[in-house]
């Protein structure tokens, strides 16, 4: 009968005829066009992004800072909370955005950190981490 390279051989053929048959029937013409929306006469607001810095110094100590400006020492979590809250109304008074970048320490405790985010999230302010390992 067959050889096994011999049947091999055969199937390919048979499996590139088919895909030549597939290819000379289908059609290759271009049925629709999307039309892409164009861009109107007004120019894209240009929002200025603050970035607030948070130096988690041990569990309960937090130095915020931006730029030149820094804020006394923070003890609690949720006087971290009302200051972000209070700076982030008045950079927007002001036409500007927030972002905050978390430097935490290496001895503190992870769940200090997992705090300030989650007081990002709630406030809806775009967060990053600054971890050196």
């Amino acid at each position: 009968m067959f050889s096994k390279g011999g049947l091999i051989i055969r199937l390919i053929d048979v499996v590139l005829i088919l895909l030549l048959g597939f290819i000379g029937i289908s059609d290759f013409t271009v049925k629709t066009q999307i039309k892409l929306p164009t861009g109107g006469n007004e120019s894209p607001a240009i929002v200025k992004r603050q970035v607030l810095t948070i130096r988690v110094n041990s569990d309960t100590e937090f130095q915020l800072s931006c730029g030149d400006t820094f804020w006394p020492l923070i003890t609690k979590i949720s006087d971290v909370d009302a200051l972000i809250q209070r700076v982030r109304d008045d950079w927007r008074a002001q036409g500007m955005d927030m972002m905050v970048i978390i430097y935490p320490d290496e001895n503190t405790m992870i769940q200090t950190t997992v705090d300030l985010i989650d007081l990002c999230e709630m406030n809806g302010i775009p967060k990053s981490i600054h971890y050196e390992i």
